[in-house]
């Protein structure tokens, strides 16, 4: 007796409909095919080339496909499966499974012509693979013609154990589609890549347009157009009003519909009844991006009004920030769309914060320890873009040398945690995680559990229990080089302070080794009057400034320690600046050791912005910050085993779901 091959019929192979992000940052959905897809799918086997056909067929006939259409729908059709991509309601691709094996299956994929090159063969074969994973389909098989380049690009791609075989012009592909680590990797390489690009109007808008501006002053609005008009920003600002025909003396349109070109980033703060007219208006203007100020979402049927945001966003292919956000900062750019009230200086940290005021927090802690902010994404309720939409788009950006998250919820904890670690293995990411407490108390209300420190340690981020510390960790960071190692040596002017910052070195598991008797030596000869030249140094009171660049330089030039902390007491011995000016002229002698300057009190203010030299107030915070960087430094050197993979393609769904934070 013959096997017969399962019956399965593709309307059975329900897939939740998934929204992706093409490689153009386009938002596309990817979900089962349907019954009412005829006419859809036969048009696109009609709309597209003659050539791309054969490369399909291996014939040009189009009566190929009009017969593969006829073979899909048919009723006693048992044994194909098929997804279709869907780009603003248009049918532009479709991938098929047909079964050969309970566990093996002929895969094949069409997409229309337009769209080639935006990255839905390859995001089709990973939702087709996941699929059939679900019922038992492990191995994928295809036909391929050799100058079919662009679909053996996509096999190639996808991370699945692959073998080929080419007979007379053909290749024959086999795929094995467990969920590897590199087929996860891959999946997140190409979403993190769209998630940049989908986030460029948002990051680095070129035209803002403000809707919800009062004519009489105050509000949310007019808070928001003060800002972006005392900013630097060059780009084109509108101002929408379906009345008013100026407002502070700016001229007005009635409605994104009347401005002649898409704007980039849209305003909105109108009441919360309002916010998906204006999303309409934004998405027939051809808007790339909507940041949500206005609140009032919370209370009865809430998800409802949120949910329908969503849609209209995700149909549209707006990034969407909000509701209930405090704005966006592209500092970089000279952009305050913000409600802060004072923007510190353009510097390397990128922050993105759930909560407004926590964010604006951490802005005014950075602006008081003279940490320059690149960006700042106040993200709200997050019905779209997250946190791991921004560490996409930061993950690769030069101007952003570290970042800083203050998070409240995760979603898909696997899914931050492989991207967190992708950042984290590119440059500093650190966070404060608030609703501990709650969690606690209620889990129920709160996604942030008691696993929560484990999860950010194994992904590298840098885990800060203040916002203080967190500022204080990542001026460290984006200012010195990392430590190589867990040694410090430690140089002060007074006894007592070094020997209890020793102390606090040991408790966050820095080494204070002695110093060798060649740098006992060197730093004897530097300073005649030193008090001890072992570990921690004590060069006197009256050590001069000449003394002081010459023992540093003697300590940076041994190579016996991985960061220098340097602690400085003002009195009337010596030139309190003329000693801060000693220190910076000793960092080009070791310019691949951290060199930081602990100086108390007033002296702060004088010794902060020495080139080369981070200066903290207290040595509790020099001491936390640089036990942090030695920490995240050794994670980079030795990293920890990948995090577990999902076997779901959860990696190409954007927005709330999946996105963690």
């Amino acid at each position: 007796m013959t096997d017969q091959p399962p019956e399965l019929a593709p309307r059975d192979w329900n897939a939740e409909p998934a929204d992706v992000l093409l490689a153009d940052g386009t938002v596309a959905v990817i979900r089962s095919l349907r019954e009412d897809d005829r006419d859809a799918v036969l048009a696109l086997h009609e709309s597209v080339s003659v050539d791309t056909l054969r490369l399909r067929f291996f014939s040009p006939s189009r009566e190929a496909g009009r017969l593969y259409v006829d073979h899909l729908f048919a009723p006693d059709n048992t044994s194909s499966a098929a997804l279709v991509a869907l780009v603003r309601g248009r049918v532009a691709g479709l991938a098929t499974a047909e079964l050969l094996s309970p566990d093996s299956a002929e895969v094949a994929f069409l997409v229309a012509d337009e769209d080639r090159g935006r990255g839905l063969g390859s995001l089709l074969l990973e939702h087709l693979a996941a699929l059939g994973r679900r019922h038992g389909v492990s191995r994928f098989v295809a036909e391929v013609l050799g100058d079919n380049y662009g679909m053996l690009g996509v096999f190639r791609a996808a991370g699945f154990a692959a073998t080929r075989r080419t007979v007379a012009g053909e290749v024959d592909v086999e795929l094995h589609t467990d969920a590897s680590r590199e087929a996860v990797e891959a999946a997140d390489r190409r979403e993190w890549r769209a998630a940049a690009r989908s986030l460029r109007p948002l990051l680095h808008p070129a035209s803002v347009a403000v809707v919800g501006v009062r004519r009489s002053a105050g509000g949310f609005g007019h808070g928001v157009l003060e800002a972006i008009r005392s900013s630097s920003y060059a780009g084109a600002l509108h101002v929408v009003h379906p009345e008013a025909d100026t407002i502070d003396g700016l001229p007005t349109v009635r409605s994104l519909a009347d401005l002649d070109h898409p704007v980039d980033l849209v305003v909105v703060a109108v009441p919360a009844d309002g916010v998906a007219d204006v999303l309409r208006d934004a998405a027939a203007n051809g808007a790339g991006s909507a940041l949500v100020i206005s609140s009032g979402f919370s209370g009865t049927g809430h998800d409802e009004r949120r949910r329908k945001l969503l849609g209209l966003a995700r149909a549209h292919s707006l990034r969407l920030v909000g509701p209930n956000s405090q704005g966006v900062l592209a500092n970089g750019d000279g952009l305050d769309a913000t409600l802060l009230h004072d923007v510190p200086e353009v510097g390397g940290l990128a922050v993105a914060s759930q909560s407004g005021g926590m964010g604006f927090a951490l802005l005014d802690l950075a602006r008081d320890v003279g940490l320059g902010v690149q960006a700042f994404v106040s993200l709200g309720d997050k019905v779209d873009v997250s946190s791991n939409d921004l560490l996409a788009a930061w993950m690769d950006d030069e101007a952003v040398a570290a970042c800083a998250l203050y998070l409240e919820s995760f979603g898909n904890a696997l899914k931050f945690a492989r991207t967190a670690r992708r950042f984290a293995e590119q440059k500093p990411l650190l966070a404060v995680v608030g609703g501990r407490s709650r969690a606690r108390q209620d889990p129920s209300v709160s996604t942030v559990g008691v696993g929560v420190d484990a999860l950010l340690d194994q992904s590298g981020v840098i885990a800060c229990p203040t916002g203080a510390e967190l500022t204080e960790t990542a001026l460290l960071l984006v200012e010195q080089p990392l430590p190589a190692g867990l040694r410090v040596c430690i140089v002060s002017n007074t006894g007592g302070v070094g020997a209890l910052t020793t102390d606090r070195a040991d408790g966050q598991g820095m080494v204070v080794e002695p110093t060798s008797y060649d740098l006992g030596a060197a730093l004897r000869a530097a300073v005649p009057g030193a008090v001890d030249v072992r570990n921690p140094v004590d060069l006197g009171a009256d050590v001069t400034p000449d003394e002081l660049t010459a023992a540093l330089r003697a300590v940076l030039d041994a190579g016996e320690t991985d960061a220098v902390l340097v602690l400085l007491v003002a009195n009337r011995l010596t030139d309190r600046d003329a000693l801060f000016a000693a220190v910076a002229r000793a960092r080009p002698s070791g310019a691949d050791v951290p060199l930081l300057l602990v100086t108390p009190g007033a002296a702060f203010e004088a010794a902060r912005g020495l080139p080369g030299v981070t200066v903290y107030r207290s040595t509790d915070a020099a001491i936390g910050a640089l036990g942090r960087a030695m920490r995240y430094a050794a994670w980079r050197r030795v990293p920890a085993d990948q995090p577990e993979v999902e076997p779901a393609p959860a990696a190409s769904t954007p927005g709330p779901g999946p996105a963690p934070g």
